[in-house]
C-alpha cells in the first residue's frame, strides 16, 4: 500500500465572505470621547452614569441605554431631557433622543433613571413624515429605499443594502493574515478585486466601495452596458473613484461637478452626481442612458464626453478596458438566493403614508419591506456609514458564517444555550450567552452549530445585548421566518397588465438547490463546501465542512494508485463523500440527482459519470462497487 501523500501546509491567508464585518465593542471609557449636542459631555453627568448598553436587534431600532443614578430625579425634571439629545460616542456611534418625535424613551425605577437612545440612522428616518409615492411602474423597490436614505443625508450617510428578490445579498470579503485584515466591499469578489486598477494602480477598499455604490445605482436605472461603462469611465478619469472635496476651481465629488452650477450637496453625494450623469447631463444634451440608446454607434468615451463635457475628450475611452475589468468583477446582477421561489404582488405605488395617515420613513420601510418578505433593520449603527439593510432572511442565511460554534460546549459560550423547540423536533431560538471580547457577529450575520444535534446548521443572529465593564454578552439566534405577505396587484392604467415580482420562499438554505449553474468560479473546495454540502443537508444528509475535511485528511490514493480529488491540496482537488445508511437511501438517491441538475451531468441514477465544464473537472459516483452506499462527489482544476 502507497503512503498517504504529505498534507501541505494551511495557506497564510484566510478568506471568508460575510455580509457584515466584525461587531464593534463597547468600552468602558467611550464618554471620554463623547460629545452631548456637540459640546463635551458634563462631568456631573459623567459621574452620574451607572451603566451604559446595547440592545441591537433586526426586528427594530438599535437601543443605547444609558443608567443614571438621579436620587433627586434632577435629571430627569432636567431641561437636557425636553429637547433633542445628539449623543456622539465616536467609535462607539451617534444616538438621539426626542420625545417629541417618539424616538427613545426615559424610564425611572427607584433611584435610577434611564435613557434609551436610538442609532442615528433609525432616528434620522423616524423623523421624517412627508406624505410621498413612487409608482412601481418606474421605481424599483431598491431605488425607493434609496431615495428616503438620501432624504437624512445630513444627518447620516447611509449604505443601502437591497438584493433584488432572488438576489443573493452582495456580501464582503475579509482576507485575514499575518500583515492584518482587508475587507473588500459588497459586489467585488477578493480574487477580483485583488487583480483591478484604476490608472494603472491597484484599487483601494474606498475605491472599489465607490465603484460598487455606482454600479449598483445603474443597475437600478437599467442603464445599457454602453452607458455603464460611460459612467465608470468618466469615474476614473475624474475621481479615481473617489470622493473628492476639491479638483480644478470649484470642482468636486466623484465626477469633479463646478459646486457654483451643481450645488455643493449634488457634487458630494455619489447617488446625486450618479443619477444625474445618467439621467440628465451637464452640458444640456441629455443623461448617458438616453444618449447611448438614441447613438448606439458611440463609443462609450463618446457619451460619457457628451455628458461631461471635458477640456480633453479623448481620455475617456482610453480607459475603457479598465472599466470593463471593473464592471466584470463586480457582481451586482448576483445569483439566485436560497430556496425556492414564490410569486408576490407588487403594489401600484412605494408609498410613505397611509390612509390612516402619515408614517416616518423608518415605519413606511418596515410596511413595505414586510409586504415583499423582508425584514428592515440597521446595521453596524457605530460605524461611520451604517448599512441600512432590506432583505429576506432566506438573502441573509446565505453569509458564511462569522462563527462556527462545536457543540454546546464551545469555548466561545459563557453558559450551555437555552433552545426554544417548536413542537420536539424543530429548533426556532437559541438563547446564547457569549464572551463578549472575542465575539464578532453582529444582528443580521450568520453563526452555525456543528455536533450540537436538534441546533446544527446556519442561524441567523436575531439580537444582541451587551454592557460596558461586562465580559458576557446576550446573543439570541433564529431561524428564517420571513414571509411573502399579500398585497394588492399592481395596475397599468395604460397598458392594462398586471405586474409581479419573485420573493425568496421561507425554506432555509443557502442557495437554490434544484437551480442548475450557469457559471462558477473558486476553489474546489469552495464548490463542495459552499454548494454541495447546503444540498446534501437541503436532502436531509448530515455533514459539514469540518467533517469533510477531516475524512479527506484521513484518505488515501485511488484503487489506480493516483492522487484521489480527497487528497486535495483544496485550490486544485476537493471531494466529499455524502450518507446516512449503510445502503442507498431515498435521501441518497435524491441528493445524487440533484447534484447531477445542478452541475448539469448527465445521470441515469448509478455509476460513475465525470464532465469538465468552466475550468473543472466534476465526477459523481453513487450506486457502483465501493461507492455503493454513499454519494461521492469531487471538484478539480483542470487547465
Amino acid at each position: 500500500m502507497k503512503a498517504k501523500a504529505k498534507r501541505k501546509p494551511a495557506p497564510a491567508v484566510k478568506r471568508t465572505r460575510r455580509l457584515l464585518p466584525a461587531l464593534a465593542g463597547l468600552d468602558a471609557d467611550v464618554l471620554a470621547r463623547a460629545t452631548l449636542n456637540g459640546a463635551k459631555v458634563d462631568i456631573a453627568l459623567v459621574e452620574a452614569i451607572v451603566s451604559i448598553g446595547r440592545d441591537l436587534a433586526i426586528d427594530k431600532a438599535n437601543v443605547l441605554r444609558l443608567a443614571l443614578h438621579d436620587p433627586d430625579a434632577e435629571i430627569f425634571r432636567s431641561d437636557l431631557l425636553a429637547g433633542q439629545i445628539d449623543l456622539n460616542l465616536a467609535a462607539g456611534g451617534r444616538w438621539r433622543m426626542d420625545r417629541s418625535r417618539d424616538i427613545g424613551s426615559v424610564a425611572v425605577d427607584g433611584d435610577t433613571t434611564t435613557l434609551e437612545l436610538w442609532c442615528i440612522a433609525s432616528a434620522a428616518l423616524r423623523g421624517q413624515t412627508k406624505t410621498m409615492r413612487r409608482a412601481t411602474s418606474t421605481t424599483s423597490f431598491g431605488a425607493f429605499v434609496r431615495y428616503l436614505a438620501r432624504e437624512v443625508s445630513a444627518d447620516v450617510d447611509l449604505r443601502v443594502v437591497c438584493p433584488d428578490p432572488g438576489q443573493a445579498i452582495p456580501q464582503e470579503t475579509t482576507a485575514t493574515s499575518s500583515k492584518g485584515t482587508k475587507t473588500t466591499p459588497p459586489g467585488f469578489g477578493g480574487g477580483a478585486a485583488a487583480r483591478l486598477t484604476i490608472k494603472g494602480a491597484r484599487a483601494s477598499t474606498e475605491q472599489l466601495r465607490n465603484a460598487a455604490q455606482v454600479l449598483q445605482i445603474a443597475r437600478e436605472k437599467n442603464a445599457p452596458a454602453k452607458a455603464t461603462k460611460a459612467l465608470v469611465a468618466a469615474c476614473i478619469v475624474e475621481s479615481l473613484f473617489r470622493n473628492m472635496s476639491g479638483g480644478d476651481r470649484d470642482s468636486k465629488g466623484i465626477l469633479q461637478l463646478r459646486t457654483g452650477i451643481w450645488g455643493e450637496a449634488n457634487a458630494r453625494s455619489i447617488d446625486r452626481s450618479v443619477e444625474m450623469f445618467l439621467t440628465k447631463g451637464f452640458t444640456g444634451k441629455g443623461g448617458a442612458i438616453a444618449l447611448a440608446r438614441k447613438n448606439p454607434g458611440w463609443s462609450a468615451g463618446r457619451i460619457a464626453q457628451a455628458v461631461q463635457g471635458s477640456a480633453y475628450p479623448s481620455r475617456y475611452d482610453q480607459y475603457g478596458q479598465e472599466a470593463d475589468r471593473i464592471i466584470a468583477a463586480w457582481r451586482g446582477s448576483g445569483t439566485a438566493g436560497a430556496g425556492g421561489t414564490q410569486t408576490a404582488q407588487l403594489p401600484s405605488a412605494w408609498r410613505r403614508g397611509t390612509s390612516d395617515g402619515a408614517e416616518s420613513s423608518w415605519t413606511a420601510l418596515d410596511r413595505e419591506a414586510r409586504r415583499l418578505g423582508r425584514r428592515r433593520f440597521v446595521a453596524l449603527p457605530w460605524a461611520p456609514e451604517p448599512r441600512l439593510v432590506i432583505a429576506s432572511d432566506q438573502q441573509l442565511i446565505q453569509a458564511q458564517p462569522h462563527h462556527t460554534l462545536r457543540g454546546l460546549d464551545d469555548p466561545l459560550l459563557s453558559a450551555r444555550p437555552s433552545i426554544r423547540l417548536d413542537g420536539i423536533k424543530r429548533a426556532t431560538t437559541v438563547d446564547l450567552e457569549v464572551l463578549k471580547a472575542p465575539w464578532l457577529a453582529p444582528p443580521g450575520a450568520v453563526v452555525e452549530f456543528i455536533g450540537a444535534g436538534l441546533i446544527d446548521g446556519p442561524w441567523e443572529v436575531a439580537a444582541l445585548a451587551d454592557d460596558t465593564g461586562a465580559a458576557t454578552a446576550r446573543v439570541q439566534l433564529q431561524q428564517p421566518t420571513t414571509k411573502v405577505e399579500a398585497a394588492p396587484a399592481t395596475s397599468s392604467a395604460a397598458k392594462g397588465t398586471t405586474t409581479k415580482a419573485k420573493a425568496t420562499s421561507s425554506a432555509p438554505g443557502r442557495r437554490n438547490v434544484t437551480d442548475p449553474l450557469t457559471s462558477l468560479r473558486g476553489s474546489p473546495r469552495g464548490v463542495i463546501e459552499e454548494i454541495v454540502l447546503p444540498i446534501a443537508r437541503a436532502c436531509g444528509i448530515s455533514v459539514t465542512a469540518a467533517s469533510v475535511a477531516a475524512a479527506n485528511a484521513r484518505h488515501g490514493p485511488t484503487v489506480n494508485g493516483t492522487r484521489s480529488d480527497h487528497q486535495g491540496p483544496p485550490n486544485v482537488a476537493w471531494a466529499a463523500d455524502m450518507s446516512n445508511g449503510g445502503s442507498p437511501t431515498p435521501q441518497m438517491d435524491r441528493l445524487a440527482r440533484t447534484i447531477a441538475r445542478v452541475f448539469g451531468i448527465p445521470w441515469t441514477g448509478a455509476g460513475l459519470v465525470s464532465v469538465t465544464r468552466w475550468g473543472y473537472r466534476f465526477q459523481l459516483i453513487y450506486r457502483a462497487d465501493d461507492h455503493y452506499d454513499h454519494v461521492h462527489f469531487g471538484a478539480r482544476r483542470v487547465r
